[in-house]
C-alpha cells in the first residue's frame, strides 16, 4: 500500500496466463485447466484469487476499522480456495508486490492468531510499511497491541523458492544465513541436493531465529507481539525442545511482550512461544 492509502500501482496490473493451482495450504486442492480455448475449473462458479481481488482484500483489512479477526480468518480461507494465476503463485511464493504483503505479513500474523486461538477482536493491517505490522484489538481491551512479523532465513527461502519456480522441484534447506554474501549462495543452490543432519538443521534454523531477535531489538517495539515465521516444519516438533531454553535466554532483553516463532504457510500453524 503507498503512502497515501491508495493500492500500488502493481494491484492494477492485468494478466493473461494459463490457470493452475495446486493448494498445499489446506486439506483440498483447486485446479484449474485452459481446453478448448476458454479456461474451465473444477468449480464453474468460482472466481479466481487474481491481483484485482487482492488489492480489494487489501483495502478491507487496511480501513480505519480494520476487520474482525473471525472475518479475516475466513475471508483468507476463502480466498485460498480460489484458482489463481500461476505468475500470482509465483509471485506469492517468491515475496513479489503485491503478494509480498500477504505472504510475509499477513498470513504469519493470521497463523499466529489461530495457534494462539485468538477469535474475537479486531485487526487492522495499515500496510504501509511502517512499524507496526498489524493492530489488534481485544475484546476485552480499549487501547490496541502492535503486531510485528519478520521471516527467519528469508534469503534461503527466496532461493529456494526461486528455483522451484524456475524448475518445478526444489529443495528444502541449504542452511546459508541471511547475512552471507550471495556468493554464499550462488554456490549452495549451484551444488547437488545432500542430505543435513538433524544438529545442522537445528543450528542454522535457530541461528536465524536469534538473527531475527537481534534486528528487532528496538525500544519502540516496546508492548508489541512479535512474530517469527521459520521453517520449523524441517524437522520433528519435539526436536525443537532442546533449543527452547536458548531462543528465551536470547529473547528475554527485548522489548517485546510477548514473542512467538511459528511454522511456515503450507502446513497446519504450530510453533512456540520464547517469550
Amino acid at each position: 500500500m503507498s503512502s497515501n492509502g491508495r493500492p500500488p500501482s502493481s494491484c492494477m496490473g492485468q494478466h493473461r496466463v494459463s490457470f493452475c493451482l495446486e493448494r498445499s495450504e489446506g486439506s483440498q486442492a483447486y485446479s484449474a485447466r485452459l481446453g478448448s480455448g476458454a479456461l474451465t475449473f473444477d468449480r464453474p462458479n468460482m472466481k479466481p484469487f487474481d491481483t484485482a481481488t487482492l488489492c480489494e482484500f487489501y483495502r478491507r483489512i487496511s480501513a480505519k476499522d480494520g476487520v474482525s479477526v473471525a472475518d479475516l480468518r475466513s475471508e483468507l480461507d476463502a480466498l485460498f480456495q480460489r484458482p489463481r494465476l500461476e505468475s500470482d503463485i509465483n509471485a506469492y511464493r517468491l515475496g513479489r508486490a503485491p503478494w509480498k504483503k500477504l505472504s510475509d505479513e499477513i498470513s504469519p500474523i493470521d497463523r499466529f492468531l489461530r495457534l494462539s486461538s485468538i477469535e474475537a477482536g479486531r485487526i487492522r493491517f495499515p500496510l504501509n510499511d511502517k512499524a507496526p505490522d498489524a493492530w489488534l484489538w481485544r475484546r476485552t481491551q480499549t487501547d490496541p497491541v502492535g503486531i510485528e512479523a519478520t521471516i527467519a532465513q528469508g534469503r534461503e527461502r527466496y532461493h529456494l523458492a526461486e528455483e522451484l519456480v524456475t524448475n518445478g522441484v526444489g529443495r528444502g534447506f541449504i542452511g546459508v544465513p541471511d547475512d552471507a554474501p550471495q556468493k554464499w549462495f550462488d554456490i549452495a543452490m549451484s551444488q547437488e541436493r545432500t542430505m543435513h543432519a538433524t544438529g545442522q538443521l537445528l543450528s542454522a534454523i535457530s541461528s536465524g531465529i536469534r538473527r531475527c531477535l537481534l534486528r528487532k531489538n528496538d525500544p519502540r517495539f516496546a508492548g508489541y507481539i512479535l512474530v517469527i515465521q521459520a521453517p520449523l516444519d524441517s524437522l520433528p516438533p519435539q526436536r525443537w525442545d532442546q533449543k527452547k531454553d536458548e531462543l528465551r535466554e536470547a529473547a528475554a532483553s527485548l522489548s517485546f511482550s510477548e514473542i512467538h516463532v511459528i511454522s511456515e504457510a503450507g502446513t497446519s500453524p504450530w510453533g512456540f512461544q520464547i517469550k
